[in-house]
């Protein structure tokens, strides 16, 4: 099985030439906790919940653009590609999926960027967006027990996330 877990450094954005907007970036109550994943052999396991968050509108409503989250992989005895674990990352919010790919090039770290989401927080709202991977079979993939897929967002991913307020500005 593969190790799977998120984390998120709390804090907020201020919208730059906006008074008194923030985005507050927050965990999630829910967020899964590290834990292990049994994979298959031959077929992708779909949908494994990795980072929940809360994106919560002060001062005026926001709507988020684009949301980088950052996926790190360690093995047990030396670092591998992101992509040997999984291909395919989904950002879930309001219902809605919105899928990336997940492609590096001898990489153990990988910033993947869900954009053009076109996504409405009003103000005084709180909205829950959750991060789940489709972790590749062990089979066709160069991944083995032990592995670990981490995602997160650091303080400075939360500063790269694109939004706007009402005015427009960003």
């Amino acid at each position: 099985g593969a190790l799977v877990s998120g984390s998120i450094a709390s804090g907020f954005g201020t919208i730059a030439t906006a008074a008194n907007v923030e985005m507050i970036v927050s965990l999630s109550n829910d967020s899964p906790d590290s834990t292990v994943v049994n994979v298959d052999d031959t077929d992708e396991t779909d949908g494994i919940d990795l980072l929940r968050f809360d994106i919560e509108a002060e001062g005026s409503d926001l709507v988020i653009n684009d949301i980088p989250v950052l996926l790190t992989v360690e093995q047990p005895t030396v670092t591998d590609d992101v992509d040997f674990i999984t291909n395919s990352l989904i950002l879930t919010v309001n219902g809605k999926d919105y899928s990336e790919t997940v492609t590096t090039s001898a990489g153990s770290v990988a910033t993947v960027t869900f954009d053009d989401l076109d996504i409405t927080v009003q103000e005084g709202e709180e909205v829950t967006f959750t991060v789940s991977a489709d972790i590749n079979d062990t089979q066709a993939s160069e991944f083995i027990d032990g592995d670990t897929l981490k995602a997160e967002l650091t303080t400075a991913i939360v500063n790269d996330i694109d939004a706007d307020d009402a005015e427009g500005d960003s």
